[in-house]
């Protein structure tokens, strides 16, 4: 027991420990409770994409003209819809490690996706004075021939999509003899005239994508250009292809 104290100040002593206590204590659980809440907003997110791809497969089925509205609850982050691919997008920040870096992982049409490494630029990337599409992650480098733009289709050859791949690590290149995209075997399907370009382009992006459209004797169609941050592969997906 404290001599020469007053009641009044032992007191005070002791609920100003506490609040120190407490306080220690809020500091301790905050990364425990953000990684929680986190949590809370990818699961969140997950079975809303899961319902949005529900829906929207029903409603096709149902035939032209049908709607549905749905409701989904959004506690953060920020859903975004994406033309050019056909997608729908949740873009969220981790800050707590819930998801490893350059986790890929899809499910029937949903892909998980975290990291954000991936770079769309333009640059010279073989030398030889004209520059490619290039997309690039933390392992590969990959150029994509620059051809046209939308209001100027001119000559396209699919076998020259992918100019020069790089393996970052053992700086290691790769020249593609042939990267063509040919339609239910129909070789006149892989050439024809269109245009090349970056689908975003800028640094820190979860994705690095370019866009091929061609229009041959045949067919009409978009080739697109994947490098998902962390992935050591490059994904190749065909969309809108029509026949003439």
């Amino acid at each position: 027991m404290l001599k020469g104290v007053s009641p009044f100040v032992s007191t005070a002593l002791i609920i100003l420990l506490l609040i120190i206590s407490i306080s220690l204590a809020v500091g301790i659980g905050k990364e425990v409770i953000e990684r929680v809440r986190e949590a809370n907003v990818v699961n969140e997110a997950i079975q809303n994409m899961k319902l949005l791809d529900n829906s929207i497969r029903k409603t096709a089925m149902e035939g032209i003209g049908n709607m549905k509205k749905i409701s989904i609850k959004v506690s953060d982050g920020i859903y975004r819809v994406d033309e050019k691919t056909n997608s729908i997008e949740f873009i969220f920040p981790v800050k707590y490690g819930i998801i490893e870096p350059g986790t890929y992982v899809k499910e029937n049409n949903l892909i998980l996706a975290c990291g954000a490494n991936s770079k769309a630029y333009e640059e010279d990337l073989d030398y030889d004075g004209e520059n490619e599409l290039v997309l690039e992650n933390e392992i590969l480098k990959v150029g994509i021939q620059k051809v046209g733009s939308k209001d100027d289709f001119r000559p396209i050859d699919t076998k020259n999509n992918i100019k020069i791949m790089i393996f970052k690590e053992k700086n290691a290149t790769v020249i593609p003899e042939d990267s063509s995209i040919i339609l239910d075997d129909f070789p006149e399907t892989s050439y024809g005239y269109g245009y090349s370009k970056l689908l975003r382009e800028g640094y820190h992006l979860p994705k690095a994508e370019a866009l091929v459209h061609v229009s041959s004797e045949l067919a009409e169609y978009d080739i697109i250009y994947t490098l998902q941050s962390g992935a050591d592969y490059l994904m190749v997906k065909i969309l809108n292809a029509k026949y003439k």
